[in-house]
């Protein structure tokens, strides 16, 4: 289901970082999730990697119907793939909702920092 047949004999040494990114989802999605957590699932990673595993979540979120928690600190990775957006300082949830709601009033320090807006 995800492409990635033709690395199931080797080792993970073997492996790129965005094919162990690969690798982790497939684990994640062995246990048949509702709710799949990507945490800085995209760190890291060239910008065509990036890509690839940006457009198999948006397709795993839309194929198995299941919900996708995407922590990232990437703004371009927000603004490319999630419909909500909750903006943390520190602990604390500072901001949520659409993301053009978020990008048009950020009404926080942090949520202007995060969204490059001055």
């Amino acid at each position: 289901m995800l492409g990635i047949a033709d690395k199931r004999k080797a080792r993970m040494r073997e492996l790129s970082y965005g094919e162990k990114q690969w690798v982790a989802i497939t684990r994640a999605l062995a246990a048949n999730p509702e709710v799949l957590f990507c945490d800085e699932t995209t760190n890291s990673l060239d910008p065509k990697p990036t890509r690839s595993i940006l457009v198999l979540i948006r397709d795993l979120k839309q194929r198995l119907k299941i919900t996708v928690v995407l922590i990232t600190h990437q703004m371009e990775v927000v603004r490319a793939i999630c419909q909500e957006v909750a903006v943390m300082d520190a602990v604390n949830i500072v901001k949520t909702g659409s993301i053009a709601a978020v990008l048009d009033s950020p009404k926080t320090a942090v949520a202007r920092e995060m969204f490059y807006v001055s």
